[in-house]
C-alpha cells in the first residue's frame, strides 16, 4: 500500500501526507481541467487545497489541547477521509478526553464566526474566482467542518465528545462501547445514503468509520491499509 511522506514539521508535529490523499488531488485536480475551463478549474484546486489546509489548522486544535494536559501529538497526518493527530497517549478521564475532542471543531467554528462578524457572508452567492467568493467559500467550509465533525460517529469527535460526556456517567469501558456501536450505526446510514443518493464518496466515509470503529473496539484491525491503533484524534 502506500505510505505516507513527510513534508515539514510544526509546533512539535511532523505533518504528513498519505500517497493515497496525493493521489485523490491529482484525480481531482485533472478531473476538474478536463471538465472545466482554466479559471474554474485552478477555483476549483484552490478550494480543495484551502478545505486541507483548514483540517490541518483543525487538527493543530487538538494538538494544543493535548499539550495543554502534557500529551505530545508526533504526527499529523493527511489522508482520503481527512486528518487525524496522533497523539502519544490518550488523554485521562472525561475532562481531557472532551477538550481534546472538541477544541478541533472549536477551531472551525471560531473561524467561521470571525469571517462571517467580517462581513463575507451576503445574501446573494459572491461570484467565484473572486476575492470575496474565496472568503464566502472559507466560511462555508469551517461551517462544514464544523459540522460534520460533531457527527457522533466514533472515532469522529462527535463520537469522541459523546464518549467522554456518557463516561462520566457510566464508566470508559462502557462509554467506550456504546460509542462504537453509534459510531458503527451512522457509518452504516452514511452507506445507506451513499445507495440512496448514489454518492460513492459518502459510502467510502461510511465503509472506513465502520472499520476504524471495529478497530477501537477491539476487533479486525486495517493492518492491510498500514493502519496501526494509536491515540488519534480526528
Amino acid at each position: 500500500m502506500l505510505k505516507s511522506y513527510r513534508i515539514g514539521r510544526v509546533l512539535g508535529s511532523e505533518i504528513r501526507i498519505h500517497g493515497l490523499f496525493l493521489v485523490l488531488v491529482a484525480v481531482m485536480a485533472g478531473s476538474a481541467f478536463t471538465r472545466e475551463d482554466a479559471d474554474r478549474a485552478l477555483w476549483q484546486t484552490l478550494t480543495l487545497a484551502t478545505m486541507f489546509a483548514l483540517i490541518v489548522l483543525h487538527e493543530f486544535g487538538h494538538a494544543l489541547a493535548a499539550r495543554l494536559f502534557g500529551i505530545r501529538t508526533p504526527r499529523i497526518t493527511l489522508h482520503v477521509m481527512g486528518g487525524i493527530a496522533e497523539l502519544e497517549r490518550n488523554p485521562k478521564g472525561s475532562l481531557q478526553e472532551f477538550v481534546v475532542a472538541i477544541a478541533g471543531p472549536l477551531v472551525n467554528l471560531v473561524l467561521a464566526a470571525v469571517l462571517y462578524l467580517g462581513g463575507f457572508w451576503q445574501d446573494n452567492q459572491a461570484p467565484a474566482g473572486t476575492y470575496e467568493g474565496y472568503m464566502e467559500t472559507l466560511l462555508l467550509l469551517n461551517v462544514g467542518l464544523f459540522l460534520f465533525n460533531l457527527v457522533p460517529a466514533f472515532p469522529m469527535d462527535g463520537g469522541r465528545i459523546l464518549k467522554a460526556l456518557v463516561q462520566v456517567v457510566t464508566g470508559e469501558r462502557i462509554a467506550l462501547l456504546c460509542s462504537v456501536v453509534l459510531g458503527q450505526f451512522c457509518a452504516l446510514c452514511f452507506i445507506g445514503l451513499a445507495v440512496g443518493t448514489l454518492q460513492p464518496m459518502l459510502g467510502i466515509v461510511g465503509v472506513f468509520l465502520f472499520a476504524v470503529a471495529a478497530t477501537e473496539g477491539g476487533r479486525h484491525p486495517l493492518w492491510m491499509f498500514g493502519y496501526q491503533p494509536r491515540s488519534r484524534q480526528g
